[in-house]
């Protein structure tokens, strides 16, 4: 995913490990993105969590919303990686 605003860009990996399907990736993107922003998290957090949303959407088949369990064991995941 890229980001671009006036005062910034950059660029977040995909964190998708099997792809099964990518119908409704872009809307679940979208979705989670507005939804940080809406709290007022940074553009870049916001991303980040709006990857891991649609690479937990891509590993289903069909329309799926991820799941909260779906999103917090990728970030554990991502975490303990460091």
């Amino acid at each position: 995913m890229s980001f671009f605003s006036e005062s910034e860009a950059f660029h977040i990996i995909a964190f998708a490990k099997d792809v099964y399907d990518v119908t409704g990736a872009g809307d679940t993107t979208t979705a989670a993105f507005a939804l940080c922003e809406g709290i007022g998290l940074e553009d870049e957090k916001s991303a980040v969590f709006a990857s891991i949303c649609a690479s937990c959407k891509v590993s289903h088949l069909g329309t799926y919303s991820p799941t909260r369990t779906e999103i917090v064991k990728v970030l554990k995941n991502l975490i303990n990686f460091k």
